[in-house]
């Protein structure tokens, strides 16, 4: 439950809202055609519960601004579809004497309502792989843009590995289902990235996010979905069920 009310453009948020409950609140006030609309943004943090509900816990404040490859602001305007990311580490397997270690393995995230998949994407993994292509043994590695297909020139993932380097490193994150050409990752795309900032044409995100942004009447909404596209569902629920392997 949220109540507002207008406020000074000197406030945090362009019209006031307080939060009921362990949530956290804001608005984003723009305009299209002339008309002004009010978006209000309602942040909840959950803690997973094996084989359970997740929990409410203590919420994370709304993030007005990007932080890193893996944490994109949080105060779009408009939302057409729901965003499914997941950012951190893979762990490697136990080992007989109790040491996390391997070469190869998966991660894999999975969305599930009832009997119907929404989603289910998998990464291999491999560790770094010198001249031979044999990859080394790893503990954990980062589920991020810097270790999946990409490189310098590459509009999909700019900060990868493995397409135009000159020191022909090799991504430790790869797309099963197209390894050489598919950037494999399940964060945030960086709205940085060429392949989403060109959904804007000229218009620079921060002209879209001031505090009365007017937006153009042709503008793809698309820029404003943070999740790679085959993890972006019509509508979340909230009885789905959730598989991290």
């Amino acid at each position: 439950m949220v109540s507002a009310k207008h406020m000074s453009v000197a406030s945090q948020w362009p019209v006031a809202v307080a939060a009921i409950g362990p949530v956290r609140a804001g608005t984003v006030l723009w305009s299209l055609s002339g008309s002004h609309q009010v978006s209000v943004i309602v942040k909840a943090r959950l803690g997973l519960v094996a084989g359970g509900a997740m929990t409410l816990t203590e919420p994370c404040p709304i993030r007005v601004s990007p932080q890193g490859d893996d944490a994109d602001r949080e105060i779009a305007p408009l939302l057409r579809r729901a965003d499914v990311v997941l950012t951190g580490h893979a762990w490697a397997p136990l080992t007989p004497d109790g040491r996390r270690s391997a070469a190869r393995s998966s991660a894999r995230l999975a969305l599930r309502r009832g009997a119907q998949t929404l989603l289910d994407k998998r990464i291999d993994i491999y560790g770094d792989r010198g001249p031979s292509g044999e990859p080394a043994p790893f503990e954990r590695l980062s589920l991020s843009y810097d270790r999946a297909l990409g490189g310098p020139g590459f509009d999909a993932n700019p900060s990868g590995r493995g397409a135009g380097d000159a020191t022909n490193t090799q991504p430790n994150l790869v797309d099963p289902r197209a390894p050489q050409t598919a950037v494999a990752c399940f964060a945030p795309v960086p709205e940085t990235f060429p392949s989403r900032h060109k959904l804007l044409g000229p218009q620079p995100p921060e002209r879209l996010l001031a505090l009365i942004a007017a937006v153009p009447a042709d503008l793809d909404w698309s820029y404003f979905q943070v999740a790679p596209l085959d993890q972006q569902l019509d509508r979340i629920v909230g009885d789905e069920w959730l598989l991290l392997e």
